[in-house]
């Protein structure tokens, strides 16, 4: 267990390294989310992270909707201006009570979210362009196999109308550019500067299929891609 927003994935993955035994580990990594940018930073970074030669060896990477791009909900103005639209999308709701404290909690989110951005380290470093994104995509050598998983996700036929109202605003964040509602799908694989990438024959899932940023592990075509 690790702090995700206040730490960055280095700071994740000094305090791994100084937990490791001095013996050599050999490992595969299943990571989602951040937590590829944290397996790869252990993969790719190790120096940076007080590993030593031969402490850990990462053999295998697989990466389920891993911003490797960054993702627009990272940056500020966009988080904002999603939150702007939320509001927008709940005024059309019928007036009853529930909306109304929707309303409130979006507002409450939206000033502790943008006005405490900054401290936010975990999360800023998400942000494409960032510092941690700009050494991560650069021409490393590629110790493991990294392997990808990735979603366009549109809500299922008959979906609730909050979701398909989350669905629309979140492709406007993402100026209609695939995505599992977090990350951008071509992110997670495509070219984009370090050596392992684009990876090879990723396992990308339709909009058919319905499957968002935080269903991964529970669909069976992921399931059988990694049995």
């Amino acid at each position: 267990d690790h702090p995700t927003v206040s730490a960055t994935p280095v700071a994740n993955a000094a305090w791994l390294a100084g937990m490791l035994p001095p013996a050599g580990l050999t490992v595969d990594i299943l990571a989602h989310s951040r937590g590829g940018l944290l397996a790869r930073t252990l993969t790719e970074l190790p120096d940076a992270v007080g590993l030593g030669p031969g402490r850990l060896r990462v053999r295998r990477l697989v990466m389920a909707g891993t911003p490797n791009q960054g993702t627009a909900l990272a940056d500020a103005d966009r988080l904002n201006r999603l939150l702007d639209r939320v509001t927008t999308v709940l005024d059309f709701v019928p007036d009853v009570p529930v909306i109304e404290v929707l309303n409130i909690v979006v507002s409450v989110v939206k000033q502790i979210a943008v006005g405490a951005y900054d401290g936010l380290e975990g999360l800023t470093v998400m942000k494409p362009g960032s510092s941690l994104l700009a050494d991560l995509n650069k021409r490393h050598p590629a110790t493991a196999a990294y392997y990808a998983i990735s979603s366009d996700y549109k809500p299922a036929e008959g979906a609730p109308l909050a979701r398909l109202a989350r669905d629309h605003v979140t492709d406007l964040v993402f100026k209609q550019a695939g995505n599992d509602l977090i990350v951008p799908e071509a992110g997670v694989h495509a070219e984009n500067g370090a050596s392992a990438f684009p990876i090879a024959n990723p396992l990308v899932l339709t909009a058919a299929q319905s499957v968002d940023h935080y269903s991964y592990w529970g669909c069976p075509v992921v399931q059988d891609k990694l049995d």
